[in-house]
C-alpha cells in the first residue's frame, strides 16, 4: 500500500507532465501520511530531518523506494534516517 502511495505522490509532485495522468485526488489523499514528515507541499521539514521530495526525479525518489523495501537502506546501524523510512516504503 506505501509503495501505491509513494508513487503516486511522485506522479503528482514530481514526474513531468507526460508522466502525470495519475488521479492528483487520490495521490493527494495517499500522500497525507508522507506530508507528517515531508510537507504538505513536499519541500521537506528539516525539524524532521525529512528530505523535499518536490523536484527530485521520479527514478530516484522510485530508487530509494526500493532500496528501503529490499534493506539496502535502512539495514545498517548507522543509516538512521533510512531505518525511519523502512516501514513507510
Amino acid at each position: 500500500m506505501m509503495r501505491i502511495a509513494c508513487l503516486l505522490i511522485l506522479t503528482v509532485f514530481c514526474m513531468t507532465p507526460a508522466w502525470a495522468a495519475g488521479d492528483a485526488a487520490v495521490g493527494k489523499t495517499l500522500y497525507a501520511s508522507c506530508a507528517a514528515c515531508h510537507g504538505a507541499q513536499a519541500v521537506g521539514l528539516a525539524t524532521m530531518n525529512a528530505p523535499a521530495l518536490a523536484g527530485q526525479d521520479a527514478s530516484y525518489l522510485e530508487r530509494q523506494l526500493m532500496y528501503f523495501r529490499t534493506g539496502i537502506r535502512g539495514a545498517d546501524p548507522a543509516d538512521t534516517f533510512g531505518a525511519q523510512m523502512r516501514g513507510m516504503a
